[in-house]
């Protein structure tokens, strides 16, 4: 044998006899090299089927077993002096060895059998088989020093990620795992280049599936010889410079033993393979567990609470928008692609000490209070919550995409991955997908990240929006009394559904043509985008108008056709165009005015004030009103910006749970029932740092009060100077030492003195924590009462040199 490429077929045959002699008899079969059959038929002699342009190899197996599912033919063009059989004593293992002068090639066909889910791992494990192709394979090398090449094809009967993408169930990634290990011990790669369709099965016709096994010195070689050339090519015609220090090779393999192997050669230098490398901001390690960003995330953060920390005479409202303007992107940036929502406790370990320390700051809070606490004071999601919710955003964006975006690859095969019980590697992005429903992802709207073409004529020739109400009102009633075609447009909700319509009324304010129509939900829409498919919809009542009217010469200009609507935010949207939620109706709008231009219908938009007393706009509302229902009567997809919406109100829904069932911050509970909720941030967000200080103490509980002292060891005892315990009720409401400024603040609060719940803020009025602050100050129980300056200088001295 001398030709350097060796032709192989492998086909699991399913019993078929016709489809095997098929197969034999092909001619284009017979230019091949080898066939590897499975579960081959027999004839009624109860032999195989064969043909002379072939060496028929059965198993060589000597116990007396009924099925031998393994056939390799070698074509007759090969000699018979380059090539003979080796014994394996398996019936479903037919192995041969080629060889040249410089080389041997050991070749096995092999059939693994099937499983059902009621046979345990050691009846269905295979490695009696894959010990006998072993044994074959030391055989072969042991007795000569030529480089031995092991090619295995087969029917393999067993299901992983590496190679199937399908859902794979644990149990059977379980049931591969020999099968997988083998071929790492082996170094085994696929024969065919990564992603080959190979043949399907005669079962499925038509299904391909993907080959994807292969190694570090395969992609190696691979970018040596193919793509590094195409890279300096690229950087001679362009003057590109390559710089060795930007340059980094990483290999992600599951052996560890290729993980330092090989290094690209360019224009002389060597670049050696590194633990880690970086990408757009992103460092990734060899094994993907990202330990190394994300310490690189809080490092950086860190530093940015320090610089946070500098800041003075912010008030907490004002620290809080800091922090999550500077510091939470820090953190969460590309946390899609490190993080995984359902397991990542030890990254998010790490990244809670970040929050912790800033809301410390933000807060003036003790250093005990509990992390949970303060987010829930401070109206801040936790981290695990936060990273949740932005992955969750990231893929309702990508979903937009349009359908040719190379993104949605990557989007579906996620959607696989989805399913995967237990497979490894992990793909956070699918991991992400396992905490949505799939039914979030399907039906949204497409927002395409391309502009529109400046250069193209605008659809509407104008659009009037008037900001002065009495303006436009005066504005409008001049149009209807001059124009003859004037159309409203208006779009309701009630009872959590919308409604849109059209209506164009004559001299007498009489109807002579309306259109209404069902929006749907507000779970999927909102008032903005019905009050743009009501344009729409108006739009065509106009075009449906124009054409029942007799056709009027063409003049030099014509009057255009109006639309009124009192949604501003509608008109502004429509003005300026952008890549934003709704951009599908905009785009409609503009197309279908753009159409009614060229045939001879210019259009134009104008605002009217709502509720203004105008007929024309009360009978658009009344019909839009008549039209609500939960049934969607238009053709436009729903929108992302109502899916961001459920997705923030289940992310506070869980928020609530968890801080329901924690068993950390009883004492704000007990005075504030109702968190979290967005009115703390209103609560702290205004108050001066020494103020907050005293707010987080009274609120929190700890504070400098005397219980809080004995349980960190700084007192010995919890009592107050009156001799009572020393708790806020009893600062607050009883304590006789502080009668003077209780009846200051008694005066102030009135009722509502004693109901300590309701004066810090904790039944939504905040009118009275002012007073309960100013009483705080004044009583001076929620400050150090410990000695200060040269007294307590003093005092350390005298026990130091003391007797």
């Amino acid at each position: 044998m001398t030709t350097p490429n060796l032709r192989l077929l492998q086909l699991n045959i399913w019993k078929s006899r016709p489809g095997m002699e098929a197969l034999i008899n092909d001619p284009q079969t017979q230019n091949l090299d080898m066939l590897l059959i499975q579960e081959p038929p027999l004839t009624a002699y109860n032999t195989h089927v064969n043909h002379s342009a072939w060496h028929l190899y059965q198993s060589t197996c000597q116990e007396d077993t009924p099925k031998k599912r393994s056939l390799l033919y070698v074509s007759r063009r090969i000699s018979t002096a380059s090539h003979r059989q080796i014994k394996c004593n398996h019936p479903d293992v037919t192995a041969v060895k080629l060889w040249t002068t410089e080389q041997q090639t050991l070749i096995f066909s092999v059939y693994v059998p099937t499983t059902n889910h009621s046979q345990t791992l050691e009846e269905i494990s295979i490695q009696p088989m894959l010990g006998e192709i072993e044994a074959c394979i030391q055989q072969a090398t042991e007795t000569t020093d030529k480089p031995t090449t092991i090619i295995m094809a087969g029917d393999f009967n067993r299901h992983h990620p590496m190679w199937s993408k399908n859902r794979i169930y644990h149990v059977a990634i379980e049931q591969a795992e020999e099968l997988v290990s083998f071929f790492h011990k082996h170094g085994l790669q696929s024969c065919l280049p990564r992603g080959t369709p190979t043949h399907w099965s005669m079962s499925y016709p038509g299904s391909n599936s993907t080959i994807d096994l292969t190694s570090a010195e395969e992609n190696l070689s691979k970018l040596q010889k193919e793509d590094i050339p195409r890279i300096e090519q690229w950087a001679k015609q362009t003057g590109s410079c390559f710089a060795a220090e930007k340059t980094e090779l990483i290999h992600f393999t599951r052996k560890k033993s290729e993980q330092a192997k090989g290094r690209l050669v360019i224009q002389g230098v060597a670049i050696e393979p590194s633990a880690t490398a970086k990408l757009l901001g992103v460092v990734c390690d060899r094994e993907l567990r990202w330990k190394e960003h994300v310490q690189q995330a809080v490092n950086r953060a860190t530093k940015a609470n320090i610089a946070l920390a500098g800041l003075r005479h912010l008030r907490p409202g004002q620290m809080r928008q800091v922090y999550q303007a500077c510091v939470t992107p820090i953190m969460d940036y590309a946390s899609t692609v490190w993080h995984n929502p359902l397991k990542d406790k030890r990254h998010l370990r790490v990244l809670n000490t970040v929050q912790r320390s800033a809301l410390i700051r933000i807060l003036s809070a003790f250093r005990t209070v509990a992390t949970t606490t303060m987010e829930v004071e401070t109206y801040t999601l936790p981290t695990h919550l936060r990273l949740k919710q932005r992955a969750q955003n990231v893929i309702i964006s990508l979903c937009t995409l349009p359908r040719d975006h190379p993104i949605q690859e990557v989007l579906a095969r996620a959607r696989r991955r989805r399913d995967n019980i237990g497979s490894r590697p992990r793909f956070p992005l699918a991991e992400s997908m396992k905490t949505m429903r799939l039914e979030q992802l399907d039906g949204l709207e497409t927002i395409d990240p391309k502009p529109m073409i400046p250069w193209d004529p605008p659809g509407f020739v104008e659009i009037d929006i008037e900001p002065d109400r009495e303006r436009a009102k005066d504005k409008a009633t001049a149009l209807q009394a001059s124009s003859n075609m004037v159309v409203f447009s208006d779009a309701s909700g009630q009872n959590n559904h919308l409604g849109a319509a059209a209506v164009m009324l004559d001299h007498n304010q009489e109807v002579i043509e309306s259109r209404q129509l069902s929006i749907g939900s507000m779970a999927n829409w909102s008032v903005y985008a019905a009050e743009l498919i009501g344009i729409f919809y108006a739009i065509s009542l106009v075009l449906k108008v124009a054409s029942s009217r007799p056709r009027v010469p063409t003049t030099s200009q014509q009057e255009p056709a109006t639309i009124l609507c009192d949604n501003m935010s509608a008109l502004q949207a429509i003005r300026n165009p952008r890549n934003k939620s709704g951009q599908r109706i905009i785009h409609a709008n503009l197309q279908a005015a753009s159409e009614l231009r060229t045939r001879g219908i210019p259009l134009r938009l104008q605002w009217i004030p709502g509720h203004c007393d105008d007929p024309g706009n009360d009978a658009a509302d009344e019909l839009a009103k008549m039209a609500v229902g939960s049934n969607k009567m238009h053709p436009f997809n729903r929108l992302v910006s109502q899916e961001r919406a459920g997705i923030r109100k289940q992310i506070l829904k869980e928020w609530e749970q968890e801080w329901k069932t924690s068993t950390k911050g009883s004492h704000l509970r007990r005075i504030d029932s109702k968190l979290p909720a967005i009115r703390t941030r209103r609560l702290y967000g205004p108050l001066p740092r020494n103020r907050a200080y005293l707010l987080t103490q009274l609120r929190a509980g700890h504070c400098w009060l005397a219980p809080y002292g004995k349980l960190h060891g700084h007192r010995e005892d919890d009592k107050c100077e009156c001799g009572a315990k020393e708790t806020v009720n009893h600062v607050i409401l009883d304590c006789p030492k502080l009668r003077t400024p209780r009846r200051t603040l008694r005066e102030e609060v009135g009722e509502v003195f004693g109901d300590i719940p309701a004066m810090l803020g904790g039944k939504g009025e905040t009118s009275h924590v002012r007073a309960v602050l100013d009483f705080a100050e004044a009583s001076q129980r929620f400050r150090s009462r410990g000695p200060r300056g040269p007294q307590r200088q003093n005092q350390r001295q005298t026990a130091t040199t003391g007797p």
